[in-house]
């Protein structure tokens, strides 16, 4: 934990000055239980792109993706290396989101239909380097996590599908079983001339979050009956639950599901 508070202080850079007319670009530290990583937002007032990246191919030569809008470039750190890359779009005044997600076999275009976010603010505050943070609770798909957000960035995002506090989210963080996530801001800089890229720049399958996870499940139960008949009689097998370890442990559906039965 320490090395991480030593990183973001020595990488924190900020122009806040005629920052509400500006386009944000933030980096994250993020980390679990597998490691870290770095995590980018590019935001304005109203309108986010958030990206992922992993399991790079570190031997191949990175290269830049330029996406070009009325003018206004800005650089996307190259995936096609990538196995996983994630890019989540969020508008903040919708309660869902899109997701460009390319895996290893296709690209696709994911629709995320997301609970509303209930944010507790609280009375606590802290500085953060120079910012003068505040702090705020949230419930969200099986997790409760603790953030402290800046009020004098009149951005309303953080880091993943967060995202409707009065400012940017500067920390945050969840333990769930004795497993912590936690993003930490390690770099905030504004530009006249950024462009935030939407979901219209990129192509794939259009599918929903919940038919992807849904058929993930399906033929997870398929392989589990397969390798029950190639057992021997009175064999029993254990039911194996899968554990989420990341920010979304359990779907809203899924609850709902469980209450049916």
């Amino acid at each position: 934990m320490v090395k991480f508070i030593v990183f973001w202080f020595c990488l924190i850079t900020i122009n806040i000055s005629n920052a509400q007319s500006k386009v944000a670009s933030i980096k994250y530290l993020y980390s679990d239980i597998s490691g870290n990583r770095t995590e980018t937002l590019i935001a304005d007032e109203s309108k986010a792109f958030y990206q992922v990246l992993m399991k790079s191919d570190k031997k191949t030569k990175s290269s830049k993706t330029t996406i070009d809008s009325e003018d206004n470039v800005i650089n996307i750190t190259d995936f096609t290396n990538s196995t996983i890359a994630n890019f989540i779009f969020l508008k903040n005044s919708e309660d869902f989101n899109y997701s460009y997600l390319k895996t290893t076999s296709e690209e696709l275009m994911v629709l995320d239909k997301m609970p509303k976010l209930n944010w507790k603010l609280l009375n606590n505050e802290k500085k953060i380097n120079v910012f003068e943070c505040k702090k705020a609770e949230v419930e969200f798909r099986g997790r409760k996590f603790i953030a402290w957000y800046a009020p004098e960035v009149a951005i309303p995002f953080g880091p993943f599908k967060f995202k409707g506090l009065p400012g940017l989210i500067i920390n945050m963080e969840s333990t769930y079983n004795g497993n912590t996530i936690q993003w930490n801001l390690s770099s905030l800089k504004f530009n006249d001339s950024s462009y935030v890229p939407s979901k219209d720049d990129f192509k794939g399958r259009e599918t929903t979050l919940r038919a992807i996870l849904t058929n993930e499940s399906e033929e997870r139960n398929e392989r589990s009956k397969r390798t029950l008949a190639k057992m021997n009689r009175g064999v029993r097998q254990t039911k194996v639950t899968v554990q989420r370890l990341g920010a979304e442990r359990i779907y809203e559906w899924e609850t709902e599901d469980e209450e049916k039965k």
